[in-house]
């Protein structure tokens, strides 16, 4: 079985997804933008802990995305 591999551009992909600043980004996953900046621009290897402190983020903005929906449908 293969290791998932984490990339610069899934980097930027969560990013745009999500519709994140870099500092913003940074912030959800306790880093500062400086080290984001570096890790997405490829100047610093990604550390291994961060596919999965990424995939525990992007699960909490997905529920965050949902319950939004949920509330503008019921015209909260």
């Amino acid at each position: 079985m293969t290791t998932p591999t984490l990339t610069t551009d899934h980097l930027r992909l969560f990013r745009k997804h999500f519709s994140l600043r870099q500092d913003q980004a940074a912030q959800l996953l306790g880093v500062t933008r400086v080290t984001w900046c570096r890790w997405e621009s490829g100047r610093y290897p990604l550390p291994g802990y961060l596919l999965h402190s990424l995939r525990s983020v992007v699960q909490d903005l997905k529920q965050q995305q949902q319950q939004n929906t949920e509330r503008a449908t019921l015209g909260l």
